[in-house]
């Protein structure tokens, strides 16, 4: 359900604080559904930091561009979702900035991988996200795709998440970056299994659950297969 913010919420969004969504929307039985409903509402006001509107599937002329990030609040006491509106001055992009995809690329992508969730497999139409599956983190080159790219291109570069999803994603890519350390499977990270490598981040995210879910379950169950043959 679209739920419109009064102008004075507007405003706070908009003040470049982080906002906790569960502290803000706490008058709801579920606060994050209410904020995905704000967002509904209010999606011509804002476009996401990186990529794709989840609700307009393309980058929109807006004055803000909308934030998202889990981080520890000290009221909830807890790791939640929080978000801050900045204003839409960007510079111009550069190799190792996002770069935001054509309609045409993302309904492309959409029908490549069915509209689903990479890690859940949930169709989740008009609630996914595109994301990179090898982060700009771990990359020193551009992730522009040309018009023409195959769906074998398309589909080997981008990932299609649910927000929470998406951010989990984020974290965990930001851990093996800082400590060079790759997060085991599934989204608890505690599966400790590689396709491909180890543990250890020597340069590659081949191999890793995080960027290539479905090729890495494969693999598991191969080996699972194998070894009680």
């Amino acid at each position: 359900m679209a739920i419109k913010l009064s102008k004075s919420e507007v405003k706070a969004f908009s003040s470049n604080e982080s906002v906790c969504i569960e502290c803000s929307f706490s008058q709801y039985s579920q606060p994050c559904a209410a904020w995905a409903g704000v967002k509904s509402y209010h999606k011509e006001f804002y476009e996401l930091e990186h990529g794709v509107s989840p609700d307009s599937r393309g980058t929109v002329e807006s004055k803000y561009v909308l934030v998202e990030y889990r981080k520890d609040c000290s009221v909830c006491d807890r790791p939640t979702t929080f978000v801050k509106l900045k204003t839409n001055d960007l510079p111009e992009p550069d190799a190792n900035k996002r770069g935001s995809l054509s309609k045409d690329l993302v309904d492309r992508l959409y029908r490549i991988q069915g509209e689903k969730d990479a890690f859940t497999g949930s169709t989740c139409k008009g609630r996914l996200e595109v994301d990179h599956r090898v982060p700009i983190t771990h990359r020193s080159y551009s992730d522009s795709l040309p018009e023409a790219a195959s769906d074998g291109d398309i589909d080997e570069e981008f990932m299609l998440l649910e927000r929470n999803n998406n951010l989990i994603k984020r974290e965990r890519c930001a851990s093996c970056r800082k400590t060079n350390k790759r997060a085991g499977g599934t989204l608890k990270g505690d599966v400790k299994f590689w396709y491909e490598g180890s543990e250890e981040y020597k340069g590659s995210c081949e191999g890793c659950y995080f960027s290539n879910p479905e090729k890495w379950t494969t693999s598991l169950n191969n080996l699972i297969s194998v070894s009680n043959y």
